[in-house]
């Protein structure tokens, strides 16, 4: 059963430092606390975050407010670190992303305010995740916002919004029994440490997936280089397409599936095309020789 879940109240947060942590636990890291120059009150950002409580596997939708109530404005674009950590302080998942609008271009007052679906993984046994949040640097993570004025701090720069309840997943039948990667994939990819995950792709790669038979929702999470102009990324499912879009970045895509749609068959074609490829070795970055498409995070189909 799905649940509402939400804050009671708009979280009010400071550009100050601060000296406690959450769970009586203090991290090792040693981040660049930034204080804002020039400015007799602190920056003041609220964050507000409300979702449902939700079975694991599964989508969610998280709105997401920010508020700047200074005069100064930001000087850099910062990304949102936005993670769920477990009672231990281990890392559930994350969403880190860019906010809908640059952090440099906030106005006093403005409010900034915005809709992600969160992909929710599996958990074998019921977990209280707490909803943490923070602002930091994408090109230096180690300079963070510093944020004061929230009693629930869990480590620098890092603090605790509220809990999600998440849900033992119904079904445990793993993706790779739901997908065959057929052709224009390259093999997964791993980051152990940040628990991350993906699979790059060609100008074209087709994948077939298990036939729910069903109302069922697609949820696809990629990334494209920046090229000089914006990559055009075309969705098709079961021969039917379901997007053309440009995109320059991280997207996330969501789409609602029609039962008449997914037809008969036990297995269907999920097509994703790009009509940009990207070469790590001829832009000197590394020695990878590869004709780089899009780089798929996630794609999630029940």
């Amino acid at each position: 059963m799905v649940k509402l879940w939400k804050l009671s109240k708009c979280l009010l947060v400071s550009g100050l430092l601060f000296s406690s942590c959450f769970y009586g636990n203090c991290s090792k890291e040693n981040p660049k606390i930034l204080k804002m120059p020039d400015i007799q009150l602190p920056v003041t950002i609220s964050g507000h975050l409300s979702t449902n409580e939700t079975v694991s596997d599964n989508i969610i939708d998280a709105d997401i407010e920010w508020k700047l109530t200074s005069d100064e404005p930001l000087k850099k674009n910062y990304k949102v670190a936005l993670h769920f950590m477990d009672q231990d302080g281990e890392v559930l998942f994350v969403d880190d992303h860019l906010p809908s609008v640059p952090s440099s271009q906030w106005k006093k007052d403005e409010v900034i305010k915005y809709s992600r679906p969160i992909y929710i993984p599996f958990a074998v046994d019921q977990k209280t995740a707490s909803v943490v949040i923070g602002l930091y640097d994408e090109k230096n993570p180690q300079e963070k916002i510093g944020l004061n004025g929230l009693q629930n701090v869990y480590k620098p720069a890092r603090y605790v919004l509220g809990t999600l309840k998440i849900l033992p997943c119904d079904d445990f039948t793993l993706d790779t029994e739901r997908m065959d990667f057929k052709k224009g994939w390259y093999n997964l990819e791993r980051d152990v440490r940040n628990r991350l995950q993906w699979r790059w792709t060609k100008e074209e790669a087709v994948c077939s997936i298990r036939n729910p038979k069903k109302q069922a929702v697609l949820y696809i999470r990629g990334w494209v280089p920046e090229f000089e102009s914006p990559a055009t990324v075309s969705i098709v499912l079961n021969g039917q397409s379901l997007e053309q879009f440009t995109a320059k970045d991280e997207f996330i895509k969501k789409y609602e599936i029609n039962k008449e749609l997914l037809g008969t068959s036990e297995w269907i074609d999920l097509v994703l095309k790009t009509d940009k490829l990207y070469s790590p070795s001829e832009h000197g970055q590394t020695s990878d020789p590869r004709n780089l498409g899009i780089m798929v995070k996630r794609i999630f189909f029940r």
